[in-house]
């Protein structure tokens, strides 16, 4: 079930990139839409990274036991605590309002 998540969230990365690059209304509609709400899309934006360094990490060894510190944390680990810590952080910080209050 988790990979069948983690295939969903990789290719709507692939296709909003897709889009960015090569459709040039949906390019507009993105970047007007990063334009009006920043902050969150960068939430959101990082929170989707920690969240594919830790399913791929899982499901694909050879990329998760990279050792990406100094101390020897994996890629796996990295992205469990980064999701752990963004999903803490939407407890206290409504990211829907972060962009309103600049």
């Amino acid at each position: 079930m988790v990979l069948i998540v983690t295939c969903i969230v990789i290719a709507v990365i692939i296709k909003t990139i897709w889009d960015l690059l090569f459709r040039k209304i949906e390019r507009e509609k993105l970047l007007a839409s990063y334009a009006e709400s920043p902050l969150s899309h960068l939430f959101t934006m990082v929170w989707a990274v920690f969240f594919v360094m830790f399913f791929v990490g899982i499901f694909v060894p050879m990329f998760g036991n990279i050792q990406v510190t100094v101390s020897g944390w994996k890629v796996w680990q990295i992205g469990f605590f980064g999701n752990f810590g963004m999903w803490l952080i939407t407890w206290f910080i409504d990211v829907d309002e972060l962009d309103e209050s600049r």
